[in-house]
């Protein structure tokens, strides 16, 4: 212990401050909650000195003496590479220090193993706007053996980044070379602190835009919408009676597609004849697949499908109580009645579901004349939806205008409770890494009744379409080839990585600040560790529904059954069972149609 080495052996104070334990402990507070300025490291360090008998606790080391010790003793242990006006690190480099911080006693528990000494790294990509950064585009590599701590940005570690967007040349050319190191590196041992381990990568955790680009496809607003099957985009807005049978890309297929388009591109430059011959071979395969074989392994990202989802549902509530409030874009927001369907539900989403940036930025829409239903949702945005939309649509059931009395309007109120019901089962399911077998069933029936509410009350997209269809079966194949959920795929720490890369650079200039961000990046999430600085673990996504039910609370909607309007309604249970059958039920086909 520092106080009592100062006791036992006289070190001056000047020596201790200075000493390895206290530039660690330093970093730690450096680090902790985003790097700190200089005026207020000073103010801390000037108020941490004390004592206490024989126990003396040093000042914290001075940011200026931190930085010199970063700068010339530990800044290059993982060599960086220019990559444009940004860093790159090679995996050969950065996997063995990845290995040394698990293997700490510390650490055991938390990590789990699918095959002997086989460590499973998964890559995600992604590019993100940046008010400091500009247009960036970050490469993050975790451990999934890690479980939850992957969930944490500290357990993420930076690949690339570079101040450009995902589909300029010189990020497809680096992705093209770091498939090359993946394959080489799976092809080897490594000899680590007197232990042999291999590496293998299966999983890839992106968005949908990514994972088009890694897979050499068009993007999403293709004839041929999704990546994960072989469906046109008009078929995904039919009703699911029975299972829909589904078939995959497989890697000579999209080769054999890509060979094709070239040839073709070749001889054709007008983009139109391009984009129709394409259509026309039935696929969206524009190039090559940059990742090769390793394609084959994508699957759903369940975090930003849940947030697209809950975007969705959001959408199509506003228009509705847009309707039946009477507003349009030539009104002003403030000529509504304030007990309105419209400003019911406004009001609610800030004071009932509390999401109130969501707020902000839905009234900035409006005020702007913007699509205030185009709002992209956060992790944040999302959780709060599935836990309070039903109270805030009680609200909306039971405002006083008249409008909403009409049997077809308290028809879909009703119908958009069923809609968040399902979908909060769904996502629920979709973002555990702990699951079972019973999961997997309950959510290929929520998942079905989820997408058909949509299909044939609403108007179904692809979206609902991968909700119903291939998230089921990704959530199974997760299941089957590790024993765990699709949540090993989610990207809840490559999210909050951004703001820390952002943090990174906060007092940079605009020359150094990649090389200040791996710089901070290395100290803090690989340094720390494996100096012995305990840093808080990961957590699993907020879970979506509680264990258990109170007594008091309705089984499917989880309101207390006093004020449950929705499963005692005389519509639910006709659109339960329309949405079962994959047809409207005979109860409803008159009110509806």
């Amino acid at each position: 212990m520092v106080g009592a080495l100062c006791t036992k052996n006289k070190l001056s104070k000047s020596s201790l401050v200075n000493s390895h334990d206290n530039k660690v402990r330093s970093l730690k507070v450096y680090y902790e909650g985003g790097v700190m300025s200089q005026r207020k490291d000073k103010a801390i360090s000037l108020s941490t000195t004390s004592s206490s008998g024989i126990i003396q606790v040093p000042r914290l080391t001075p940011l200026n003496q931190l930085m010199s010790f970063i700068k010339g003793s530990i800044s290059e242990c993982v060599p960086c590479y220019p990559l444009g006006n940004g860093f790159h690190r090679k995996l050969r480099d950065i996997l063995p220090h990845m290995v040394k911080i698990y293997s700490q006693e510390h650490y055991k528990s938390e990590i789990v193993s699918f095959s002997p000494n086989e460590y499973v790294a998964s890559v995600g990509l992604d590019g993100a706007p940046s008010a400091k950064m500009g247009s960036m585009t970050c490469g993050l590599i975790s451990f999934s053996n890690c479980l939850t701590l992957a969930n944490s940005c500290l357990h993420n570690y930076l690949l690339f980044g570079l101040s450009a967007k995902e589909t300029d040349s010189i990020v497809v050319e680096y992705l093209i070379q770091l498939h090359k190191e993946m394959v080489a590196v799976e092809k080897e041992t490594f000899d680590i602190d007197g232990k042999t381990v291999s590496f293998k990568f299966k999983i890839f955790p992106n968005d949908l835009k990514m994972v088009a680009q890694l897979a050499g496809e068009l993007n999403n607003a293709a004839r041929y919408p999704t990546t994960f099957a072989k469906v046109r985009k008009e078929d995904t807005t039919l009703p699911c009676a029975e299972p829909v049978v589904w078939q995959t890309w497989s890697m000579p297929e999209r080769m054999k597609l890509s060979e094709q388009v070239s040839k073709f591109c070749e001889k054709h430059s007008n983009r139109k004849k391009q984009l129709d011959f394409i259509a026309g071979l039935g696929c969206r395969q524009n190039s090559n697949p940059l990742f090769g074989n390793y394609t084959e392994f994508f699957r759903l990202e369940p975090l930003h499908l849940k947030n697209n989802s809950y975007q969705l549902l959001h959408s199509r509530i506003l228009e509705f109580v847009e309707a039946v409030s009477g507003y349009n874009k030539s009104k002003k927001l403030d000529s509504v009645a304030e007990d309105s369907p419209l400003k019911t539900y406004l009001n609610g989403i800030r004071e009932e579901i509390k999401a109130g940036k969501l707020y902000k930025r839905i009234m900035s829409a409006y005020t702007d004349g913007g699509s205030a239903g185009d709002i992209r949702f956060t992790g944040e945005d999302s959780h709060k939806f599935a836990e309070k939309l039903l109270l805030v649509l009680r609200g909306v059931l039971h405002s006083s205008s008249t409008s909403i009395q009409l049997p077809v309007n308290q028809f879909t109120v009703v119908l958009f409770a069923y809609m968040a019901v399902q979908l909060r089962l769904v996502m629920s399911i979709a973002q555990r890494i702990h699951i079972d077998n019973t999961h997997i069933d309950e959510v290929r029936i929520a998942a079905k009744q989820y997408h058909n509410s949509f299909a044939l009350f609403n108007k179904a997209t692809c979206s609902t379409w991968l909700v119903c269809n291939v998230l089921p079966e990704h959530i199974a194949d997760m299941y089957r080839r590790f024993g765990y959920g699709l949540g090993l795929n989610s990207m809840q720490g490559r999210e909050a990585k951004h703001k820390s890369i952002n943090d990174y650079a906060r007092f940079s200039s605009p020359q150094t600040k990649w090389q200040d961000v791996f710089r901070h990046e290395y100290v803090h999430c690989i340094w720390l560790k494996l100096n012995d600085a305990h840093i808080k673990p990961g957590r699993e996504a907020k879970e979506l529904l509680p264990s258990s039910i109170p007594n008091h609370c309705c089984k499917r909607c989880r309101l207390p059954s006093d004020i449950d309007v929705f499963c005692t309604s005389q519509f639910w249970g006709k659109i339960d069972d329309s949405c079962k059958k994959g047809r409207v039920h005979n109860g409803l086909a008159k009110l509806w149609h």
